[in-house]
C-alpha cells in the first residue's frame, strides 16, 4: 500500500482504465529487409511520440488535475 504516514487517512484515490496496445512488425533476414521489414519498436515509438507532450500525463499535472 502507498499513501501518507501511519495513522493518516487517505481521502483521495487515483483511478484509471487499462489500455493495451499491441504492435506487430514483420521480421526478416537483414539481407532481405529492405522494403519488407517492419520494426515494431519503431511503430511503438512513433505512437508514443504522437501522444500529447504537454498535457494528459501524470508528470504534467499537479494538485487535483486529472
Amino acid at each position: 500500500m502507498d499513501g501518507g504516514l501511519r495513522g493518516e487517512l487517505e481521502i483521495e484515490s487515483f483511478s484509471a482504465d487499462t489500455f493495451v496496445a499491441t504492435f506487430q512488425g514483420f521480421n526478416t533476414h537483414p539481407g532481405y529487409a529492405h522494403g519488407r521489414m517492419i520494426n515494431s519498436i519503431k511503430l511503438a515509438a512513433r505512437f508514443i511520440d504522437s501522444l500529447p507532450h504537454d498535457r494528459l500525463s501524470p508528470e504534467t499535472t499537479e494538485g487535483h488535475d486529472g
